[in-house]
């Protein structure tokens, strides 16, 4: 990663054609800043080696509060939309699975955005995008 500041916040890895982030908790508003578009950019087209992977953000650690700034700054940015086949939210409760997936429901996006709770269902969901758009390749 480029940023050494949010090199203890994101750690990227890839895993059976998926693209992990894990946010840890010590994000804080200073990290939504444009270097943090670049660092997702720039970390998720090394790790896909060119090709479109679907990428599961886990948000768990982070506060209320934080979860939904994280959630809000990835979703909404053409950037890092542009470099991934999907964007999948793990989070740790069902009020904020439920907030976030209403707020998802009001906007329209090309790329599809999901939330879930618990972690098989949303890798599930990842790896059955994968497929489809690899049928469709």
């Amino acid at each position: 990663m480029e940023n050494n500041k949010l090199v203890n916040v994101f750690n990227f890895k890839v895993d059976q054609d998926v693209i992990f982030c894990d946010v840890y908790n010590d994000f804080n508003e200073k990290c939504l800043d444009e270097d943090l578009e670049d660092v997702f950019s720039s970390s998720i087209s090394k790790l896909s080696q060119d090709t479109y992977l679907p990428i599961l953000i886990n948000i768990g650690s982070l506060s209320f509060y934080n979860s939904i700034k994280v959630f809000r700054f990835l979703s909404n940015n053409s950037k890092i939309k542009s470099v991934v086949l999907s964007e999948t939210f793990l989070v740790n409760s069902y009020f904020l699975k439920i907030l976030l997936s209403l707020q998802n429901f009001t906007r329209i996006t090309i790329i599809p955005d999901a939330v879930f709770k618990n972690f098989k269902a949303a890798f599930r969901y990842c790896d059955e995008n994968n497929k489809v758009y690899n049928a469709l390749s």
